[in-house]
Parts: C-alpha cells; structure tokens; sequence
C-alpha cells in the first residue's frame, strides 16, 4: 500500500479525534428558558408557554465530538492538530480499542410564534452531519497516531474485530407544535412534537469481523480479509445540491414544571429513518494479499 493510501487511512482514523466533551447540542443554551426555538431540539413541548411571542434564529452551529484516545490542549478548536505532540496527548500511550464520535449540526433560519399561552408553532431547518468510529485496533489507532512508523508494531500481523466506519449526512425540515395541557396552580403540564421531511445528502459504512493487516514498514502493509462496505451514489459529488434519498421523521416530548422551579420532562428525538440510493460500484469486498 502506498504512502498517501496510508495517510488517508491516518486521516480517517485521527482526523476526527477530538477533545471528549459529554453534553447536549448546543451545550448550555437549548434547555435554557430564554433557547426559544433552539429549546425544540431537546423537547418539543419546551415552545409553549415560553417567555417569547415570536423568536427568530438566523444561523447557528454545533460540533459534539468525543474519543477516548487523545486529550488536547484547551485551546481553540481550529489549533487542534494530532501531529503535534505537544498540543496532543494520548490517555494511554500503548493504544486502546478506540471510538470516535462526531455530530455536527447548522441551524439555518428557524422560527417559533406563540399563538396564546398554551399554544405554539415552529418552522425548523437544519444540516446535521454524524460520523462514528468503532473499536479501531489499538495497534491501528497507534499506528496512525505515529504516521505508520512506530516499528513496535511492525513486520507483525494484528486482526481488527467488529471494526466500523459510518458516516451519515442529512437535512431536516421540521414543522412544531406545543400545546399547555394542563395548568392548575403552580403545577402546569406541556406536550409537543414536531414532524420533519428528511432529505439525505450522503451516507456511507465499513465493517470487518475478520480483518488482518501487518505493516512492513511506514509505506508497505499486507491486508487479508472481508468488508462490507456500502455508499451513497453521491458521495463523490462536492458540488451542487444532489440528495441520494429522503424520508420522514418526527420528535414528541413531554414537560411537568412546578412554580417554575422544579421541571421535569421526556422526550423522544429523531425517530426516523432515510432510505438512501446505493452506489452501483459499491459492494463488499474480500482482500487477498496471496
């Protein structure tokens, strides 16, 4: 294998590895009371009763990502570079059986209007973007960690088990409602759902039970073995608006608040699904290196 095959093999592997961060979209903001429409994202009852008659977003953005094989420096998000191993440190030097998680999100022009004070409507567009990593050898994640020449690791053959790469691109437009089902005293019950037109721009997965590789050196590897593997009909296409698929989805929640004090809710987000077009030359495939 060559040397920019094994560099994007490092990229795939490393180049999403970012600090762990454990929260929800838009961290600190959309559980706030003053999130207006961004509030629908955790529960879609949260747009009734708020403090807003009308509440407008504009743009926003969210990255989540989360690994459990480097830390960075808590610098700013762009300064973050894995080849730097003063700005990287690995949690466990020896590698580990690693995962990568990375959801991004842009919240396009949204709006919510309070109709009365139990009644609410929403319009809601948004890109979001899903990329997952699943347990990456830790002789692999080393390996790439260390641009393919950490000699430790070489002229010796490795198997990768339950290994997966998916990614997951897609659009939504939701249409909201929340409405104030119960209001006695300083108890006050809220229901909401919201229904969304999924539009998929492009899909793709990898996966191996039985997959070995032993890495001569930093430029040659041998690899044997099974894949399934799979991708949209438009994942090389970087230009132009050509969605591979569609679907419906749909959010329902449920919130109980006491004097405003005390607020208790459940919700069920993004049930759904998207049936994408398949490739024609995507297929899986078995590598022999005999």
């Amino acid at each position: 294998m060559k040397k920019h095959q094994l560099t994007l093999i490092g990229a795939l592997l490393l180049g999403m590895l970012s600090p762990t961060l454990k929260a929800q979209d838009f961290v600190g903001f959309n559980s706030h009371p003053y999130a207006g429409v961004s509030a629908i994202d955790v529960n879609p009852a949260s747009i009734a009763g708020t403090v807003y008659k009308a509440d407008i977003n504009v743009v926003g953005a969210d990255v989540l990502a989360n690994n459990n094989y480097l830390k960075f420096n808590p610098k700013a998000f762009f300064k973050w570079n894995p080849d730097n191993k003063e700005k990287s440190v690995e949690i466990d030097p020896t590698g580990v059986l690693s995962n990568t998680y990375v959801h991004t999100k842009v919240q396009l022009p949204s709006f919510m209007l309070d109709l009365n004070y139990n009644d609410a409507v929403a319009f809601t567009w948004q890109v979001r973007g899903y990329a997952q990593i699943e347990n990456a050898g830790k002789e692999l994640t080393k390996l790439a960690y260390e641009d393919f020449d950490y000699t430790n690791y070489h002229n010796n053959t490795y198997k990768l088990s339950d290994m997966s790469i998916r990614m997951l691109n897609w659009s939504e437009i939701g249409l909201g409602y929340a409405h104030v089902f119960y209001l006695n005293g300083g108890n006050r019950v809220k229901v909401g759902t919201r229904l969304k037109y999924l539009v998929g721009l492009n899909a793709l997965y990898m996966e191996t039970n039985n997959l070995s590789y032993l890495f001569q050196n930093d430029h040659v590897v041998n690899v044997d073995g099974s894949v399934m593997y799979a991708h949209s009909d438009n994942i090389d296409e970087n230009i132009g608006f050509n969605p591979s698929g569609s679907g419906f989805g749909f959010d329902l929640g449920v919130k109980y608040s006491h004097n405003n004090q005390f607020i208790l809710g459940a919700s069920l987000l993004d049930f759904g699904g998207i049936k994408y077009t398949r490739a024609a030359e995507s297929t899986n495939f078995t590598i022999d290196r005999k």
